[in-house]
């Protein structure tokens, strides 16, 4: 079987984003490319572009998603965000997506965790209520979505995960349950979710030529760009871009890449002024990709950020402490090895406007 992983279908993200060969883990849990042979960005964009152009040119693709776990929290003095995910697993699989068609175009998504939390405290300031705050927090559950037809089809039929949302719809009402729970379906559906002038989804000529500029870019900027990244071919034909950035790195690192692509976005500016403005910034993000000459295999992402910055609340100012922590990685298929598996019966699945609950 063929696997693979993709990053962002974009001409800058293509560049921070794989796996390969031998490695160790650095602090963000992200494998560090040892062995093989250190070349250049000017000798890999060309392979790089390549295998974005021949993986969005595929008729078909899925991934599957590994996450150890994620938090992240916004408190400031009037309000406190914060929200967790326990190890968790997705795949996803679709078709149809590069031509006309409704009927041929169809996708499935399911996913599983150990743990979900969220919660939220915010000063409304008005005396009636001073605070208002919700919370949502879910044990071992599964949920699914699929598209058919246009149409968009979820099941939160898990019944862990169906209790937590009928109790996060109750929250500290006295009603009677059961009917909130039978009135919130487990399996819902939004039809016509996706119209026949939505698709095709992707302008291959277009991105190609996106692509090619951005490989162009790359080289003419290698010299400056290379400081930042660790490129592996090895002999098996894979290839493995590496980086790992700190928020001084990061702002010297925007500056590079003002000369790649057609964009007129003075992106070095925009991250020297967010980070003028963040006070005290913690930041430490790191990735891995990995390519072979037709295709993006894989892709794993890391970080670990803290930033102090100033929010705007009710027309006042104040600092608030921005945190976030989490990896994931990502493993592609593609063509044939790309299997949709849709539910047997999407008859099961009721249309939002049906459930009294839902009007």
């Amino acid at each position: 079987m063929k696997k693979s992983s993709l990053l962002l279908l974009a001409a800058p993200a293509l560049l921070l984003c794989g796996c390969g060969g031998g490695s160790s883990l650095d602090s963000n849990g992200v494998s560090k490319p040892s062995g093989g042979e250190t070349v250049s960005l000017a000798q890999g964009a060309s392979k790089l572009a390549n295998a974005a152009k021949g993986t969005v040119a595929e008729d078909a693709f899925g991934f599957s998603l590994s996450i150890p776990s994620f938090s992240a929290s916004v408190v400031s003095d009037h309000m406190s965000i914060s929200t967790s995910l326990g190890k968790a697993t997705a795949s996803f699989a679709a078709s149809g997506y590069d031509g006309t068609s409704l009927a041929n175009f169809k996708a499935a998504f399911s996913a599983g965790f150990d743990s979900l939390g969220f919660s939220a405290s915010v000063d409304t300031g008005m005396s009636a209520m001073p605070t208002s705050t919700s919370s949502l927090s879910v044990g071992k559950s599964r949920i699914g979505a699929y598209l058919s037809n246009g149409g968009l089809y979820v099941d939160l039929s898990d019944p862990t995960l169906h209790e937590a949302i009928v109790s996060a719809v109750i929250g500290d009402q006295s009603v009677d349950t059961s009917y909130i729970s039978a009135s919130i379906p487990g399996k819902i559906m939004l039809p016509d979710a996706i119209a026949a002038e939505d698709l095709p989804l992707i302008d291959l000529s277009e991105f190609n030529q996106q692509a090619a500029s951005f490989a162009s870019g790359v080289a003419a900027n290698a010299s400056s760009l290379d400081p930042f990244f660790t490129l592996k071919d090895y002999e098996d034909g894979t290839s493995t871009l590496y980086g790992e950035f700190t928020v001084e790195t990061l702002a010297s690192l925007t500056a590079a890449l003002e000369g790649i692509g057609n964009s007129s976005f003075d992106a070095s500016a925009a991250v020297s002024s967010m980070l003028s403005q963040a006070g005290d910034a913690k930041l430490n993000f790191s990735f891995s990709l990995s390519y072979d000459a037709s295709h993006i295999l894989g892709l794993a992402l890391g970080e670990d950020i803290s930033v102090k910055a100033d929010v705007s609340e009710g027309g006042e100012t104040s600092e608030a402490q921005i945190v976030s922590k989490g990896s994931f990685n990502l493993d592609f298929v593609y063509g044939q090895d790309a299997n949709v598996s849709l539910p047997n019966d999407l008859s099961e699945y009721v249309p939002m406007t049906s459930s009294p609950a839902l009007k």
